[in-house]
């Protein structure tokens, strides 16, 4: 034995790290523990992922009853109805509705919230299996941390390049942008446009929206428990890491030279990126800000001039 070397550790890729037992235990003595700790956290990430799936396929679901939210007059007076919810007084109907020609949306936010959840579930359960993966290499738990710290990103602010579109009508919506959107005003003034046979059009108001809100939370605490999961496991990773720098691999491989360069271009990078998705998702927020403006005046007019 080396003098001042101690007794030997082995990971799992074979390296040996130095453990005089001076410094507290090794990565080799804690890995056990923390592997238990990042199975409980699946264990509950599981749980919270069904909840999150049967949520996105119900919210399919009605995005998908829906091949045209805005029925035309001669539809309705012929009795077509392209949208099962539509025209009815149901809490699904205030997703549907608020989708019509003079709403909030364009498009289909019940769709946009599937897509969202879905994103959540690739980026939690892809920082899961990569950090277990990890205490059974413990030299990868660096790396591991970085990815973690983007995955929270991904699944709160990510935006795809192309299309720019903030509206969270559009895949691009996030987490980030959702909340901005989710306020119990969203479904003000909703309601749809009966026209009989014969007779003046009149305005319906929806009355059971406060319903449609209250599941829309539901569904957007079911994404913060995510990442607060994500959270407590990058926690873990942290720990772990703090750990393994105690003792050093006894076999110590020369630094690469010549890195320097590389390291500062990426290190701008990644900044310009995070200022990136940053500035999307603050463009996001103001534009829906003014959309809710703009459609809760232009809807209060409608109601004052009918």
């Amino acid at each position: 034995m080396e003098p001042g070397r101690g007794t030997q550790g082995r990971s799992t890729l074979g390296e040996r790290y130095t453990v005089d037992g001076t410094r507290g235990e090794s990565i080799e003595s804690a890995g056990p523990k923390y592997r238990r700790r990042v199975l409980a956290l699946g264990a509950c990430l599981g749980l919270i992922s069904v909840v999150n799936i049967s949520m996105c396929c119900y919210y399919s679901y009605i995005g998908g009853a829906c091949t045209n939210a805005d029925i035309t007059e001669s539809q309705a007076n012929i009795g077509i109805d392209t949208c099962k919810f539509n025209q009815t007084n149901s809490w699904q109907a205030c997703l549907v509705e608020s989708n019509a020609k003079g709403g909030k949306m364009n498009s289909s936010f019940a769709t946009s919230m599937a897509f969202t959840g879905q994103q959540t579930l690739v980026y939690t359960w892809l920082a899961f299996a990569i950090l277990f993966r990890s205490l059974c290499h413990y030299e990868w738990l660096l790396s591991t941390i970085a990815f973690m710290l983007y995955a929270v990103l991904g699944v709160v602010a990510y935006y795809s390049f192309n299309p720019f579109l903030p509206y969270p009508h559009q895949t691009a919506a996030t987490v980030a942008s959702l909340t901005a959107y989710i306020k119990p005003d969203m479904y003000d003034k909703t309601g749809y446009t009966f026209t009989p046979k014969e007779g003046d059009a009149t305005f319906i108001f929806n009355d059971s929206c406060d319903e449609a809100y209250h599941w829309n939370l539901s569904f957007l605490a079911v994404q913060y428990t995510s990442v607060f999961i994500v959270v407590l496991l990058l926690v873990i990773a942290f720990s772990a890491e703090r750990i393994r720098r105690r003792y050093p691999l006894a076999i110590q491989f020369p630094p690469l030279k010549g890195t320097n360069g590389p390291m500062g271009i990426s290190f701008v990078v990644l900044c310009l990126y995070a200022v990136m998705v940053f500035s999307k998702a603050d463009s996001a927020i103001i534009n829906l800000a003014i959309m809710n403006d703009v459609n809760v005046e232009a809807a209060t007019n409608e109601v004052r001039c009918c």
